[in-house]
Parts: structure tokens; C-alpha cells; sequence
């Protein structure tokens, strides 16, 4: 694809066929390990589709299918909002990853593209199952993203803790009404189910897909919430939210539903939330502990078996770390603690911290999957716990501040049943 793009000199030669290639290749790009190159031809096709005006595309209030000229102009800009649409949805998505986003959402006008068949171009209700009906609902997650980015403050001069945990709970509250508002046959299995097979897919790809960006939106407080008790609500939310994942891939696996490199994304994402609740637990032999790892097992075993995925491929060895990581915490801090002074609890907790500021997790994982691209990391998110600790002192003493006790939970409004 790529040398055909070049062959043709696509970015003088602009056309809408070129964001249609560069989009679609986002599906196999990530998995063949060419994560970079699909980024940069994404901001290459961003630019594109400014120069083509796919950005401020005018709404025709009525299609009249009888004219043929006006049935073509019809589906020309029904293409070129669905091609807008994909490249905001990239575009935002890649925003807990890349802190930047391209898009401003001030700056197009173009809708989304209609809930309507292909056949006949008519628009349908929200409650009507049609094949635009799960990009349209991406694209509502996807307009949270920028806002999450530009609540956390300037790169420069970042918000403190107080207040980058108002706006995670401000988020979390938006993400939970939109979930509300997600079409009844994409939450749970509906009569509609058989009229259109591709359903249950879609509805656990959305759980898969709903409970990350949950994650994403806790992101930024989250390695901190396994450490400070007034921020339970998202360690709590998160590690629910990652067992949603391997939950809803587990029954993707079992249907041998064509994957697609979101899925195997999504399990990473969610082996680094249970990885910190297995290293940061006071238990490791409870009930509870058990289940984790069994969740982690579930879910290397079925990565592994993904064939020509590279994210897969390093998701399992990353599971297989964090695991053998584990193991080896319960040792040190046994021994620790019989020769010092300090509580099991806070031994643990410096203990990961150094494990993972020396980046001896890291290497780890290095030994298991050492073939990477320069840009992985185990991100902790960049904070410093002891700075976000000394910020914390006053509101975290005893109980948590009353702004996060609205935390919503959203994560079961999404079902994998």
C-alpha cells in the first residue's frame, strides 16, 4: 500500500482514496509492528482530508433518492463523513499514548456520518441496528478525549493532584452518560440479534473497547490509586474495567471472531492494571488473588494463539513478566520485613516503586520480548510519586474528597454477557 501511496505521489496528488487506504491500513499496521509508520501516514492523511474539505462537509437536511445525479452527491458526502469520522476517532484515541491530538474539535463542522443502510441511504433511529451505528458510538468516546487531554493542564506546568482527579471525576461522569445513551442492541443481546449476525461482535468489541478508554480516562491518577486510599474509587474502577477486557476477549476468542489489533491493545492495557493490583495487593493468596492470575493466565494463553500479531505476542510475554515479577515482590518483601523495621505494607509499596523506577520490570520484559519499537514503555504516566505524595498530604490524610465519592462506576453499563 505504501508504495502504491508514493508511486502516485499522494500527498500532491490528494484524493479521497488515499485517507481510504491509509485508514483502512490502521487495521493490520499495528499488528506488523508498524505502529510509527501508521501514525505519521494518519497525520499525512489528517492534512489530506483538510485540503479535500472533508472537515466542513455541509449537512443536506433531505436525500431525495429519484434524481440520479443527487443519489451520487448523496453518497459521495456519506463518504467523506465516514472517512472524517474514522480520522477523528484515530486521531483521539491516540491521545493517552501521544499527549496531542491534531484534530481540534473547534475547528470542523462535518457530522456524523447517518444512521442509515447502504441500499437506501435513509436516515434511521438511533435504536435501529444499521452499519453505521458503532462508529457513530466510538466517535461520542472518542470526543471525550480532548477534553481529558486539555483538563490535565499545559505540558509545561501540569495541574496538580487535587485537580487532575476533579477532572478524571468530571470525565468519568461524562463517559458514564454516554455510555447511557449507547443503543440499547450494543449493550445487551437483543431480538435484533439475528437479522444482523455481526451484532455480537460489535457489542463485545464495544465493551472491549468502552471499559480501555475507562482506563484511559483514570490513566492519570491511576498508578497512584494503588498506593493512596483516596483514590480507591479508580483503582477499584480500573481493575473492574480490565476484567471486563478479558472477559468480552475471551468470548471474542471463543466465537473465532476475526480479531483486530484493538483487541490485543486493549488486553495489554489490561494486564498492566491487574499486573499493579497483583504487585501493590496486600494478599497474594487470597480468593481474589487467584482469580487475577487466572484472568492473566486466560488471556496470555489466548494471545499467544494469535497468529502474525505482534502486540499479542508481547502482551503474553508482558503477562508472563508481571506474573514471575510478582512472585519474585512476595520473596523480597518477606525477607525485607524480617530484617527491618518497616510494615509489610509500606515495604511492598517502595519496593514495586523501585522496581519499576530502576526499570527492572522493564527488563524483564525486555528478555522475554526483546525485539520492541524504541517508543514501548511500562508508563507509570510520568509523575513522580513522591512529588504527587507531598501535593497530596492535606486532602488525602483521612477520607477521600468529596468530589470523587461521584464516581459512577460506569464500567457495567457495558455488558459481555
Amino acid at each position: 500500500m505504501v508504495q502504491t501511496l508514493y508511486s502516485e505521489n499522494f500527498c500532491e496528488n490528494l484524493s479521497l482514496y488515499s485517507i481510504q487506504a491509509i485508514v483502512l491500513s490502521t487495521r493490520v499496521a499495528h499488528n506488523l509492528d508498524q505502529s510509527n509508520l501508521n501514525a505519521t501516514l494518519v497525520g499525512a492523511a489528517i492534512r489530506i482530508a483538510h485540503n479535500l474539505g472533508l472537515h466542513k462537509i455541509e449537512s443536506d437536511p433531505k436525500i431525495c433518492t429519484d434524481a440520479r445525479e443527487v443519489w451520487f452527491r448523496a453518497i459521495e458526502i456519506e463518504v467523506g463523513r465516514r472517512c472524517w469520522n474514522q480520522l477523528v476517532i484515530q486521531d483521539y484515541f491516540q491521545i493517552p499514548f501521544t499527549g496531542t491530538y491534531v484534530i481540534h474539535p473547534w475547528h470542523y463542522t462535518t457530522t456524523l456520518p447517518i444512521n442509515c443502510h447502504d441500499e437506501d441511504m435513509v436516515m434511521r433511529e438511533e435504536e435501529t441496528p444499521t452499519i453505521n451505528s458503532y462508529p457513530r458510538t466510538l466517535s461520542h468516546i472518542a470526543s471525550l478525549m480532548p477534553r481529558l487531554m486539555d483538563g490535565l493542564g499545559p505540558a509545561a506546568a501540569p495541574y496538580t493532584l487535587t485537580d487532575v482527579a476533579r477532572h478524571v471525576a468530571k470525565s468519568d461522569q461524562d463517559m458514564s452518560m454516554i455510555m447511557r445513551q449507547v443503543p440499547r442492541f450494543l449493550r445487551v443481546q437483543t431480538d435484533e440479534t439475528g437479522s444482523f449476525p455481526w451484532l455480537p461482535a460489535a457489542r463485545h468489541s464495544l465493551a472491549l473497547s468502552a471499559a480501555d478508554k475507562i482506563i484511559m480516562i483514570h490513566r492519570p491518577i491511576l498508578y497512584h490509586s494503588f498506593q493512596l486510599p483516596a483514590l480507591a474509587r479508580t483503582r477499584t474502577t480500573c481493575v473492574a474495567a480490565a476484567m471486563t477486557i478479558f472477559r468480552a476477549y475471551e468470548y471474542i476468542s471463543k466465537e473465532l471472531t476475526i480479531p483486530i489489533w484493538t483487541h490485543s491493545a486493549f488486553c495489554v492495557t489490561a494486564a498492566m492494571v491487574i499486573g499493579l493490583e497483583l504487585l501493590f495487593r496486600e494478599s497474594h493468596v487470597d480468593d481474589e488473588a487467584q482469580r487475577l492470575r487466572a484472568a492473566m493466565t486466560t488471556a496470555a494463553k489466548r494471545l499467544r494463539s494469535q497468529k502474525s500479531d505482534v502486540i499479542a505476542e508481547r502482551g503474553a510475554s508482558l503477562i508472563d513478566t508481571v506474573l514471575g515479577v510478582e512472585e519474585d515482590l512476595v520473596i523480597k518483601v518477606m525477607r525485607l520485613t524480617r530484617s527491618g523495621d518497616q510494615s509489610l505494607k509500606s515495604t511492598q509499596r517502595d519496593t514495586v516503586n523501585n522496581m519499576i523506577a530502576d526499570n527492572t520490570i522493564m527488563a524483564k520484559f525486555l528478555a522475554l520480548s526483546p525485539v520492541i519499537e524504541s517508543s514501548f514503555s511500562l508508563d507509570t504516566v510520568g509523575f513522580q510519586v513522591d512529588d504527587w505524595l507531598g501535593d497530596a498530604t492535606e486532602w488525602f490524610r483521612d477520607d477521600e474528597p468529596g468530589f470523587l465519592s461521584n464516581f459512577n462506576m460506569v464500567y457495567p453499563y457495558t455488558s459481555v454477557d
